[in-house]
């Protein structure tokens, strides 16, 4: 093992917590490099090197030892998202530090990812392999059908020379038996764009992504996953099929150009195998090149025509590329039109003729795959102009929005002055519903700067691999922003600016407005509809999910970090309800559990409960109190603040210039909840007030209950003790109750209530007979400090 890479085992470490493993990754690392120090030339900038290296390691694990950061935490989420279908992809630059890889998409340099300089691209010369590399993770795997038609494994070549690159000239791509359409047309677009623009970029896409190691036939990709560029190893054996048919992408125009399907089986191992279904146009081309991906559903009822008819010839004077792509197409639609079922295109052009707008589309499918490679609503209209491959053809706008579900495009970021990125892992929900309470949940804040006006921000979230395949496909991911600075507690908390809207799409895209003096607050939730596994080991059930967010601007400068609560101080109690034959709002206020809190001063707070299962009906009130403990529903003046009705999963309250003094707070769920759980955070700007907030103790602590379900019973004591007893009303309806305790010639307690509730408590005398009469549809409760006897006369 090289240094560099016990050096990248040492942050992937850290970033899982293994402190122990980090530092002693840090200690080999250092060891390897003065090994390789020693051995070098002295004064050789080898000798220098990997000495530098040595003593940057050995300062990492003194740092590790004593405790000190070595990671930020943004840093440690895009390390902690290295691991991919169980295989570890380590960043090799984070999305934020590699503008250049927008345009000139270049990739580090030598085989340890030692450096962040560019490849040069001047040819290098390789001694003669002495053993040819074999991808340690073993072949990708095949669907039935495509095991069928394999007739054995190749090596195309393993020096450099057999990797043609034709630069910026245009390739054609096409698949056969594949499942990737969505990699041949993004990529075939890419190609189509540079070589109509060959001014703008200094490399072809391929020299952009792809570069041998050695003459082994190892080769690495580099690509945008998860938040960061990563190095994807592959070796050169490609699937050779029989009878001409092709198992991986081909050039019908470069039957040399092995580089593309090396790429694709790149991408195809994040993916899974050849055999995997793909993803889209979009974020196939966002993975090799960073550019913003965008996915327009062209079924949306809301979707106007004209209006995206601007919008794609607004896009076409900009540095874009655009990919379209069927959806359900029926055999009828499918044998007349020519037309492929889930199918992704090129869209290489959109032009305006005789007042109606065309696109030039590709169809990356081979000849054996299909009868006729133009689609018979194609126009045959010599006067649109379209490059010499048979596999082009130009349609009407009207044709396209009828027989196409779904409009891809991808913006450069070159068409933006500045951006920002932020990652995030939050809890998902295991629900189809999305969550009623978003308090726990990563929020970022969005703000800007350098400008005097409102302007529109790009705002993008991709989710990143990490799940098995099934799993990953079951969660489905929303992007909320709230018009404001703070952490959101719920919906309905603060104006959205954009609602979210579930998908299982891998990204979304939305275009805000804002201010330079309101900063936004952008929320990424996740819902799944089965728990979900990570591909390392499907028996581990993760609690987050991962996504980067990143933010664009024409003017002025966006800058994320992550938002806070409105007040400093917070602090979460957990607790349970248990109502026990709970049948009135009484029997409710009694059971429910009380948290008693003492402010020195006028404060603010607010005050958040979370209820599970979310479907729970709950709500939170805050009373003025003397004690510590509220024995009787109080009447409506000692509710300060309340969150009102019960509402679903989630209770907000909030108080302001709350006075100096004692207060009870009372979580609450609706009659006919039996057992639930919740989450109570208290939320202010007084540190002395939010760490006293605790539990009070319940009623008739340290006592023994007894339950007596008559008016009338005696009472009577084997030893001198003091008792509590509560007429509960079991009625809603009827709230007016009261309770007494007598001796035979006076009476010792009486309490009367028309709030549900009647409360007395009295010392108890020995062997001594204590007559209790209840009045009203009542329960009886009776607290001792020591054994009694309940009886009728």
């Amino acid at each position: 093992m090289s240094s560099s890479q016990c050096l990248r085992n040492m942050y992937f470490a850290y970033s899982e917590g293994d402190i122990a493993l980090a530092q002693q990754n840090a200690l080999d690392a250092a060891k390897i490099a003065l090994q390789k120090a020693e051995s070098a030339a002295p004064e050789s900038p080898q000798r220098s090197k990997y000495a530098k290296r040595a003593q940057i390691a050995l300062d990492l694990a003194d740092r590790l030892k004593q405790h000190k950061r070595i990671l930020s935490d943004q840093d440690v989420i895009a390390w902690q998202s290295s691991l991919i279908r169980g295989m570890p992809y380590y960043p090799t630059r984070m999305i934020s530090d590699a503008p250049a890889c927008f345009d000139q998409l270049s990739i580090p340099s030598d085989s340890e990812h030692e450096t962040h300089k560019p490849l040069p691209l001047k040819k290098r010369q390789y001694r003669e392999p002495v053993a040819l590399y074999s991808d340690p993770s073993g072949l990708l795997s095949m669907s039935r059908a495509q095991k069928k038609h394999l007739g054995r494994w190749i090596r195309p070549g393993a020096t450099q020379s057999s990797l043609h690159f034709p630069g910026k000239e245009y390739f054609q791509l096409v698949q056969d038996l594949s499942n990737d359409c969505s990699f041949v047309a993004a990529l075939s677009a890419f190609s189509y764009h540079i070589h109509m623009h060959p001014d703008m970029y200094k490399y072809g896409i391929l020299e952009s992504l792809i570069r041998p190691s050695s003459a082994k036939g190892k080769f690495y990709v580099r690509l945008l996953l998860n938040g960061a560029w990563r190095i994807v190893t592959v070796d050169n054996q490609l699937p050779l099929g029989v009878h001409k048919r092709a198992l991986h992408v081909a050039s019908p125009s470069h039957p040399l150009l092995y580089a593309a399907a090396l790429v694709e089986k790149a991408i195809l191992k994040i993916l899974g195998g050849y055999d995997s279904p793909g993803s889209s146009a979009a974020m196939d081309a966002y993975t090799m090149s960073g550019w913003i991906p965008e996915q327009i559903s062209l079924t949306d009822a809301k979707l106007s025509a004209s209006k995206l008819q601007e919008f794609i010839l607004k896009a076409r004077d900009r540095n874009v590329i655009m990919c379209a792509g069927t959806g359900n197409v029926s055999d009828y639609e499918a044998s007349v039109y020519k037309l492929a079922a889930n199918h992704d295109y090129s869209v290489f052009d959109v032009r305006m003729h005789d007042n109606e707008l065309y696109l030039l589309l590709r169809n990356p499918w081979s000849e054996e795959n299909a009868t006729e490679s133009t689609p018979r609503i194609a126009r045959d209209d010599q006067l649109l102009a379209k490059p010499d491959d048979p596999r082009t053809f130009w349609i009407s706008y009207s044709s396209f929005m009828m027989y196409f579900a779904f409009f891809y495009i991808n913006w450069s970021p070159r068409n933006f002055t500045h951006a920002a990125h932020f990652h995030v892992a939050n809890k998902y929900t295991l629900s189809t519903s999305p969550p009623k309470s978003y308090l726990s949940k990563t929020q970022v804040q969005l703000s800007l700067t350098d400008t005097n006006e409102p302007q529109e921000v790009w705002i993008l979230c991709v989710k990143h691999y990490e799940t098995i395949p099934d799993t990953f496909n079951s969660t489905s991911m929303a992007l909320a922003v709230f018009d404001s600075p703070n952490v959101c507690y719920s919906p309905q908390d603060a104006y959205m600016l954009v609602e979210p809207m579930f998908s299982n799409s891998y990204s979304v895209l939305h275009r805000v407005t804002i201010a330079p003096d309101k900063p936004a607050t952008i929320l990424p939730v996740f819902t799944s509809s089965e728990p979900v596994a990570r591909a390392i080991d499907s028996s581990i059930a993760p609690e987050e999910l991962r996504a980067t967010i990143s933010v664009y601007t024409v003017s002025g400068k966006v800058a994320l970090k992550q938002a806070r609560k409105r007040f400093e101080h917070s602090k979460t109690v957990n607790g349970r309800w248990s109502y026990s034959n709970a049948k009135s709002e009484a029997d409710i206020f009694l059971q429910s559990p009380q948290y008693y809190l003492e402010l020195a001063a006028e404060s603010d707070l607010d005050l958040v409960l979370e209820a599970t299962p979310s479907e729970a009906m709950v709500r939170i009130a805050l009373y003025a109190a003397e004690e510590k403990r509220l024995d009787e529903i109080p009447d409506a003046s000692s509710e300060l603040i309340s969150s009102g009705s019960y509402e679903e999963g989630l209770a907000v309250c909030r108080g302001r210039r709350l006075a100096a003094g004692r207060y009870i707070a009372v979580p609450a769920a609706a009659v006919g909840t039996d057992f639930a759980s919740f989450a109570l955070t208290i939320i202010g700007d007084a540190q002395e007030a939010v760490s006293g907030f605790t539990k009070a103790l319940p009623r008739g602590a340290g006592m023994t209950k007894y339950t007596f379900d008559g008016t009338e019973f005696i009472l009577q004591a084997f030893r001198s003790c003091t008792v509590e007893i509560y007429a509960i009303a079991t009625d809603t309806h009827v709230t007016d109750v009261s309770i007494a305790a007598a001796l035979a010639d006076r009476t010792v307690a009486t309490a009367r209530s028309a709030r549900s509730v009647a409360h007395i408590q009295f010392n108890v005398e020995s062997e001594t007979k204590y007559y209790i009469m209840a009045a009203g549809q009542v329960t009886v409760e009776v607290y001792s400090s020591d054994d009694i006897r309940i009886y009728n006369d």
